[in-house]
């Protein structure tokens, strides 16, 4: 597939990338040859092949779901630098 000079000055401008006048044509030739490349996926005859979802083979392990108590607010806030009740206080980042 060939790239059209004016798709180069596009993509460059979508990627907020300057490009100068002299680089066009090296760039023009190079995204030209790389979709060669990926067009030739196409001859491939992926009919029979099923989607791959993971490249291992492996199962996760499950565990339990198991209902406990929520998390004690005095053990949780206790290394605080700064608290006040059960909440963290923290400097204001935002003028």
């Amino acid at each position: 597939m060939e790239i059209e000079k004016g798709t180069v000055r596009r993509i460059s401008h979508l990627a907020r990338i300057k490009i100068a006048e002299e680089e066009i044509k090296d760039i023009q030739l190079k995204l030209s040859r790389i979709l060669s490349w990926v067009e030739q996926l196409d001859a491939v005859d992926t009919c029979d092949i099923n989607p791959m979802t993971k490249v291992v083979d492996l199962e996760l392990p499950w565990r339990q779901d198991k209902i406990f108590e929520g998390g004690n607010a005095e053990i949780v806030i206790s290394n605080a630098q700064a608290k006040e009740k059960h909440f963290y206080i923290v400097p204001k980042v935002i003028e």
